[in-house]
C-alpha cells in the first residue's frame, strides 16, 4: 500500500495515488505499535505524514501541480516536526531535504525564511551520513541563499 501511494505517485496517476494514501490512513487509524512490519510503523504518526508526504511530493514532481505539492509541504512539515532527530536522524533529515526542495519550488522559501531554515531547520540534518542525503550536507552550510530548481 505505502510502495504502491510511492509508484502511483511516481507515475503521475493522481487518482490511484490518492487511494492508497487513503487507505494507509485508515489503517493508521487500526495500527498499534505492537503489530509486526509495516502496520505497526504506521502506528507512528510521524512515519504516517512522511511517507505519504513522500508519496504527494513524487505526485507533485510528476504532475506539476501545485496542489500536490501543498499537500506534501503539509505532511513533510508535520513529519518534521513529529520525528525525533535524536533518534529518527536520518528520517528527519530526509523530511526536510525534500519538504525545503517543495517550498523552493513553491516560491516559499525566499526572504525571511532562508536565515530561519539555514540555521534552524536544516543543520539538524549536517551530522546524519546517507548516500540518499548526497551533497546537501555542503549545501546546508552554504552562506549563498536558495535560489533556481534544487530538482535539476
Amino acid at each position: 500500500m505505502l510502495a504502491n501511494a510511492r509508484t502511483y505517485g511516481c507515475l503521475g496517476e493522481t487518482d490511484a495515488c490518492a487511494r492508497q494514501i487513503g487507505a494507509a490512513e485508515d489503517a493508521f487509524t487500526q495500527a498499534s505499535r505492537d503489530q509486526p512490519g509495516w502496520v505497526g510503523n504506521l502506528a507512528n504518526p510521524a512515519r504516517l505524514y512522511a511517507i505519504t508526504g513522500h508519496a504527494m511530493a513524487d505526485l507533485a514532481e510528476h504532475t506539476g501541480e501545485k496542489a500536490h505539492r501543498e499537500q506534501a509541504i503539509q505532511r513533510l512539515s508535520k513529519a518534521a516536526d513529529e520525528f525525533d532527530p535524536t533518534t529518527h536522524a536520518r528520517a528527519h533529515a530526509l523530511c526536510l531535504t525534500r519538504l525545503a526542495t517543495l517550498l523552493v519550488l513553491n516560491g516559499d522559501l525566499a526572504g525571511e525564511e532562508q536565515p530561519r531554515w539555514r540555521n534552524e531547520r536544516l543543520p539538524q540534518g549536517v551530522s546524519v551520513r546517507s548516500g540518499r542525503l548526497g551533497p546537501m550536507d555542503q549545501a546546508w552550510q552554504a552562506d549563498e541563499p536558495i535560489t533556481g530548481n534544487p530538482t535539476k
